[in-house]
Parts: structure tokens; sequence; C-alpha cells
């Protein structure tokens, strides 16, 4: 067996469901969508629109759940 060492960075990630939660707006979270193939990505909510858009400002549907982007190591 080898000696591997691994240099890492733990983060928590929390779910909201959007029926009992929103992200403040505007603010860059990661959404998780039931109608994309790709299910997990950056988006934000627009309260203004009343709507969930992607980072590249396209309109989503069938968004379930959000959280916080992760910070990343530093």
């Amino acid at each position: 067996m080898s000696d591997v060492k691994i240099d890492g960075v733990a983060e928590v990630i929390i779910w909201y469901a959007v029926e009992r939660s929103l992200p403040d707006a505007s603010v860059t979270v990661m959404v998780k969508s039931s109608d994309r193939s790709e299910p997990i990505f950056p988006g934000y909510w627009d309260d203004d629109a009343g709507m969930w858009f992607s980072a590249h400002n396209m309109e989503l549907e069938g968004v379930t759940h959000w959280a916080e982007m992760p910070v990343g190591p530093v």
C-alpha cells in the first residue's frame, strides 16, 4: 500500500426546497432542475420577474432546490 496524501477542502452544501425558501434576488447560487440534462448548475432568482434564470440569463423551469455557491479552496 502506498502513502497517499490528499490536500483537500471539504464544504457542507445545504440544499433548500424552493417551496420553503428562496435566495436573495440576483445572487448566483447552485440550482437543481428537473428539466435539464445538466441537473445542477449556476443560476439566480429574480424577484421582479418571479422566476429563475441560469447564469447566462436564460429562463429556467423545474427548479426544485437551490444551494449557496461553494467557497472553494483558499
